[in-house]
């Protein structure tokens, strides 16, 4: 993001949801590595799969919790985190899809992308596959309504 591009938007994760997503990943985690720990010998295929979910239930908390340090900002280049990666420029917005049915992340919106990009994913802020990007999760409902009403005004300009 240069100096010349200014904020139109931006929307920013509620402490309360980053606490929350962060607690239900780690208790989700160790509860898994528990069960597993405690399964019978005869059971080491379940036990083992048990700790790998565990495991991986942990990294996810560690991973929510990073990236919910951060949020998103709408600028007149696109949309870029807090800390100046840029997600996704204007220019390969397609369409903006919020309605009920849509998939999508809670509390959030889903864009249809011009071409297929790259899969990424920051864990409570959003995620990319093929030709959709939904962002979400565990920022405030009330800033991403005003991010993808000014979405909407910058597609409709077009």
């Amino acid at each position: 993001m240069t100096k010349a591009d200014h904020v139109i938007a931006q929307a920013h994760p509620t402490a309360p949801r980053r606490f929350l997503g962060t607690a239900m990943f780690g208790v989700l985690g160790g509860m898994l590595l528990a069960l597993a720990n405690q399964s019978a010998p005869q059971s080491m295929p379940s036990a083992l799969f048990l700790g790998l979910v565990g495991i991986g239930a942990l990294v996810l908390s560690w991973r929510f919790w990073q990236a919910t340090a951060a949020g998103l900002l709408l600028t007149s280049a696109g949309i870029s985190d807090t800390t100046g990666r840029m997600v996704l420029s204007l220019d390969e917005i397609e369409a903006l899809n919020r309605g009920t049915f849509a998939a999508k992340p809670a509390t959030g919106f889903a864009l249809v992308l011009r071409r297929p990009a790259r899969p990424a994913w920051a864990p409570g802020l959003w995620w990319r596959m093929g030709q959709r990007l939904g962002v979400g999760g565990a920022l405030s409902r009330a800033e991403l309504r005003v991010m993808a009403d000014r979405i909407e005004d910058l597609l409709k300009a077009r």
